[in-house]
């Protein structure tokens, strides 16, 4: 089994227990579990550690381009940024919908529609990958009903 796979298979149990525990609390839950997945989204990141090494060690500026796979020495670096990048996507998504909930306010349905969309389509592309607990709180944005105030 491959070291990512090994990695999933650690960080499913973990999303579950925390995303139950969020769900239990019914405060803030979307943005919770957003902020949830980008930090088990960042902590998968150890298995890119051989590539984020590199990129440090090249100094840094222009280490994550790979021309859209022209140049396949880059490609593992390209990857680990935008793996990394959508980590701290979701963190800060997390946050900005526990601010709209602290002033009552929620996301839209239709943006709730794009996720589950986004994420239908990225999971199709990487059925293995976290893709499907994004669907999750997108389900939550979506079902919301607009006559009660958020959670």
């Amino acid at each position: 089994m491959r070291e990512a796979d090994l990695v999933r298979l650690a960080l499913t149990p973990i999303m579950g227990v925390g995303a139950f525990l969020i769900w239990r609390s019914q405060r803030y839950v979307v943005g919770r579990l957003l902020m949830l997945i980008g930090v088990l989204h960042l902590a998968g990141g150890w298995v890119a550690r051989q590539a984020l090494q590199r990129i440090v060690e090249n100094g840094f500026v222009d280490q994550a381009d790979s021309a859209v796979g022209n140049l396949p020495q880059y490609a593992g670096q390209e990857l680990v940024f935008w793996f990394l990048l959508w980590g701290l996507m979701s963190l800060a998504l997390g946050q900005v919908i526990i601010m709209l909930e602290k002033r009552g306010g929620f996301p839209p349905r239709w943006w709730g529609w794009q996720l589950l969309i986004l994420n239908l389509v990225c999971a199709a592309l990487i059925p293995k990958g976290g893709f499907w607990w994004m669907l999750v709180p997108a389900w939550l944005i979506i079902r919301r009903d607009d006559t009660t105030s958020p959670p």
